[in-house]
């Protein structure tokens, strides 16, 4: 999922508590809740290029801030200290 969104692609994604951890559905991707709506959602992506293109840009912007090297090291740093 993280390196999908790393490289500016559409993600849909199933309806599970890690995937919602990143994904907002609309913003920086889809979320599916059933076989169904994941084929709606997909033709969705494929009919609809301006908003594939915009919710790719919001997901490679969210790894690019959320998972950078630095907020990882930080992030890191700060959960030792906190078990130290």
């Amino acid at each position: 999922l993280l390196e999908v969104l790393a490289i500016g692609k559409p993600v849909i994604c199933s309806d599970i508590e890690s995937f919602r951890e990143v994904i907002k559905d609309g913003e920086t991707g889809m979320i599916a809740k059933s076989k169904e709506d994941f084929v709606e959602k997909t033709l969705f992506i494929f009919n609809n290029k301006n908003f594939s293109d915009k919710t790719s840009l919001q997901g490679s912007d969210l790894i690019k801030e959320k998972f950078s090297l630095k907020n990882m090291a930080e992030e890191t740093i700060n959960y030792y200290k906190t078990i130290i």
